[in-house]
């Protein structure tokens, strides 16, 4: 006989959690509330800035390493 912490720790197969499986996209995304919604869209947000963020960082280090090797040719040449 199983006690009742035993049940806790390995729930029968009746009571565990099921997955979602959807069957088409649309069925997933009509399952995202509006709120969850808006906070998806926020975080691509957030990533697009980073993203532009990054990609300013990068040609500025490149403009300025391309510019000291052009300022060293001419001293040198």
């Amino acid at each position: 006989m199983t006690d009742h912490a035993d049940q806790e720790k390995n729930p029968s197969p009746d009571t565990r959690p099921r997955t979602k499986h959807y069957t088409s996209y649309e069925d997933f995304y009509n399952d995202i509330p509006e709120e969850g919604s808006l906070g998806i869209l926020a975080m691509g947000f957030q990533g697009v800035l980073a993203w532009r963020r990054k990609k300013e960082e990068l040609k500025a280090a490149r403009d300025k390493q391309n510019f000291s090797f052009e300022k060293s040719e001419e001293n040198h040449g």
